[in-house]
Order: structure tokens, then C-alpha cells, then sequence
């Protein structure tokens, strides 16, 4: 037995310390802008990958997500062959292990047979994407399809946060007057979108908010954290942040101010307090995000306070409404773009999907993603049992508006992690593997 118990300590100790250098060397070869240190921590994620198990992988894939851009080359991104190699693997060594749901089965090759006859069309480089998005996808949705597989949503989580905080850290040191900058200067992070960015750290701090009114413990922990990633996600001056983030509070408020227990009044007297203190020291900072937010929510036209949306969403929708064929089957998730003459895509997904596959193709999807709901529900034996972990799915389809990621594999594990807190109870640890 103490043989059995220092070798999983020694593991445990191991795989931290594995993670720990690879985040290292991420920041080392942005202080020293030297790419000999990235080459390193590359290296390293492939041992990882090799010598640790699938739920230790998921969790270096939600470390390295918000840096992708770290990781972006002319010709494409080593995290994307990365998470192929990992997905090699995670086939590998769940070969005999691996139990499937019929719903997930039949809808994930419904939607990838469907953009494959899209694909006979493709160039050889979008045929090359295609393959791509559906590896991910299909290696992303194993992790809920999988009725054997049972994830660790909490510390998932906490890798997810920390990545986060790498990303952020590796942004400043690239950047490192940034906040001396004058004028509107969006914060990105290493996730290559302001966007994008905003997005993670607020559907993760989102994921805290549910974990701290969920769990029985009262931990201040996750109300820190979550302020911490608002206050990240506001230096990017996204409005579609900012208008997601005062929607889903209001959301928030609703649901919890009914309840105006112990745990509701330390979390507002927490972030009051937090905030206060802020201000009092960055409040020249602060003065200047709000005056670059009033600047870009102040256009009169349309078109210019979407940056283009608008513009961009007639022109797809009035060629989708164009054709019945287009309505009805769309053009390809990867080949639409080109398709209907645009460089450019349709920064909203729900005329992504339209755009892409039509009707016919969007109600495919659809399905796939109810599966992915249907899957996790039956491997829990539950429903949503708390009405606040919706919101972190409320977020996700509010920002769906103003981003395009249908062919983003980044969705799909964001996605995992949104119906894991979807579901999430702290009897659900019990079942989840201890990994």
C-alpha cells in the first residue's frame, strides 16, 4: 500500500511540475523573445501528451487554448498538430474502453458526412481545413460522448484559469507599456482576438461564479477569480463583452436575489469592496477603458458600432436568401467564405451555420450539439439542478452574435466545459475519475 501511495504522489508531482515548465518556458521565450524557449515548452507538451493519460492532456489543451496566438506560424499553428497528436493518442488508449451513445454516434457523422459532400468542391488546402475541424471536433465531443469518460470539471477549470493568466502575463511582456498607452488600445493577451479573449475569461469566471453559489464550502477563492478575469476581459474594450457581461449579471441577480442568503451579500460586499479598491489606485486607468468604451458605443451608425457586422450580416443573409440551394444546403463550413465572394467570414455564428450548410446542415448541427447535452445528462443521471450554471450557457450564445467559430476547434472545448457546468454537482466528483 505505501509502495502504491508514493507512486501516486510521485505522479501527482510529476505531472505539476511537467505543467509548470511548459508554462515557463511559454514565458520565457516571451521575455527574451526567443523561440528556442518555445521550442522547448513544444517539446515538452509532446511528452506530456505521450507519457500522461487523456484527462491530463484535456487539461493541458484548456492551459494552452487562450495563447494560441503564441503558438501561430505563417503556415498554420503547432497547437493544432498538437491536438491531433493528442487525439492519436486519446484513440489509442481508450480504444477498448471507449462507449458511445447512440444520439452522439449518429449526429457527429450526420454533420461530418454533410460538410464532407461539401468538401468534394474544396481546394486542396480547404479540404486539408475540413479534415482538421473534423478530427477536433469529433476528438472535443468524445469527451462528453464518451459514457466512460467522466471529466473533473473543477479542475479542468483551474487549468483553464490558469492559462488565462499566462496568456495575459505573456500578452504584457510582449507589449509592456501597454498601460501607458494613450488612446483606444484593445488587450488581446496571446489569444490573437480581443474578442476572443473577453470570451474565455468571462464564460471562465462565469464557471466561478456557478462553483462558489453550487458548493456547500464558502471559499472567497472563487469570487477572486472571478474579478480577477472581469477585470481582464474589460481591458479589451469589447462591446460584445461588455454587453454580455450586463446581461448575464442581470441574469445572475434575478436568479440569486431571490435567495439574498449569506453567500449572495458576501459576494456583493466582496466585489464592492474589490472594486473600490481598484479605482482608488488605477482610477486614471479606469477613467480611460470607460471613456475608449463610450467611444466605441457612441456611433450613431449602425454599421460602424458593429465594426462591420451589419454590413457583413445583410450581405451573407441576402446571399443565402438568394438561391434555394444556398437557404436549403449552404456552401461549406470551410468553403463558404470564398463561395460568396467575401475574404472575410460572417462574425456571427448563427449566419455562420446558415451561411455554411443551410437549414439542412444547421438542424444537423443543432442535433449534434443536443447530443452533447443528451450524453452528459445520461452519464451524470441528472438535469441542470442549479439554475445558475445556465448562464455560463446564456453567455456562450449571446456572444454567439458577434463571432464566428463554428470552424474554430477552441469552441468545442470551450463548449465541453459549458455543459460539464451545465450539469455540474458536487456529486458529479464523485463519479469523475480522480485524475
Amino acid at each position: 500500500m505505501e509502495v502504491i501511495f508514493i507512486k501516486k504522489v510521485f505522479i501527482h508531482i510529476f505531472k505539476y511540475l511537467l505543467k509548470i515548465l511548459i508554462c515557463s518556458m511559454i514565458l520565457i521565450s516571451k521575455y527574451l523573445l526567443d523561440n528556442r524557449y518555445l521550442l522547448i515548452s513544444i517539446i515538452l507538451m509532446v511528452l506530456h501528451i505521450i507519457i500522461l493519460d487523456e484527462y491530463d492532456n484535456l487539461e493541458l489543451i484548456m492551459l494552452v487554448l487562450p495563447s494560441l496566438l503564441t503558438f501561430r506560424t505563417d503556415t498554420g499553428s503547432y497547437v493544432t498538430w498538437l491536438l491531433l497528436f493528442a487525439f492519436i493518442k486519446f484513440l489509442i488508449s481508450r480504444r477498448r474502453k471507449i462507449k458511445l451513445t447512440k444520439n452522439f454516434t449518429i449526429a457527429l457523422l450526420f454533420i461530418i458526412t454533410y460538410e464532407t459532400i461539401h468538401a468534394l468542391n474544396y481546394t486542396n488546402q480547404q479540404l486539408f481545413q475540413s479534415i482538421r475541424w473534423a478530427l477536433l471536433l469529433a476528438y472535443a465531443g468524445l469527451y462528453l460522448g464518451d459514457m466512460e469518460l467522466k471529466i473533473n470539471f473543477e479542475k479542468t477549470n483551474n487549468y483553464f484559469f490558469w492559462g488565462i493568466i499566462i496568456s495575459t502575463a505573456s500578452g504584457f511582456l510582449s507589449n509592456p507599456n501597454y498601460l501607458l498607452s494613450v488612446g483606444i488600445v484593445r488587450f488581446q493577451g496571446m489569444q490573437g482576438d480581443p474578442n476572443g479573449y473577453a470570451q474565455m475569461a468571462l464564460i471562465v469566471g462565469l464557471f466561478y461564479l456557478c462553483l462558489y453559489f453550487v458548493k456547500n464550502m464558502n471559499s472567497r477563492l472563487y469570487i477572486y477569480k472571478f474579478i480577477i478575469l472581469i477585470i481582464f476581459a474589460f481591458t479589451t474594450l469589447s462591446r460584445a463583452f461588455i454587453i454580455t457581461f450586463l446581461l448575464t449579471m442581470v441574469c445572475f441577480i434575478i436568479i440569486e436575489i431571490k435567495k439574498w442568503n449569506f453567500k449572495f451579500l458576501r459576494f456583493t460586499v466582496i466585489t464592492l469592496i474589490i472594486g473600490l479598491i481598484t479605482y482608488r489606485f488605477f482610477n486614471e486607468y479606469i477613467m480611460q477603458i470607460i471613456d475608449s468604451y463610450y467611444l466605441r458605443l457612441s456611433y450613431d451608425d449602425i454599421n460602424q458600432l458593429s465594426s462591420g457586422r451589419y454590413m457583413l450580416g445583410n450581405y451573407y443573409l441576402t446571399q443565402v436568401m438568394s438561391k434555394p440551394t444556398n437557404l436549403l444546403f449552404g456552401k461549406g463550413l470551410i468553403g463558404h467564405i470564398n463561395a460568396y465572394g467575401m475574404t472575410t467570414g460572417t462574425h456571427n455564428i448563427y449566419l455562420e451555420l446558415l451561411a455554411s450548410w443551410g437549414i439542412i446542415g444547421t438542424s444537423f448541427y443543432v442535433y449534434y450539439i443536443y447530443s452533447l447535452f443528451y450524453s452528459t445528462a445520461k452519464k451524470y443521471k441528472r438535469g441542470v439542478s442549479h439554475t445558475i450554471c445556465i448562464i455560463p450557457l446564456v453567455a456562450f450564445l449571446m456572444y454567439s452574435i458577434s463571432l464566428q467559430a463554428v470552424a474554430k476547434y477552441s469552441t468545442y472545448f470551450i463548449l465541453i466545459m459549458i455543459i460539464e457546468c451545465f450539469y455540474y454537482s458536487i456529486n458529479n466528483k464523485e463519479v469523475a475519475l480522480d485524475t
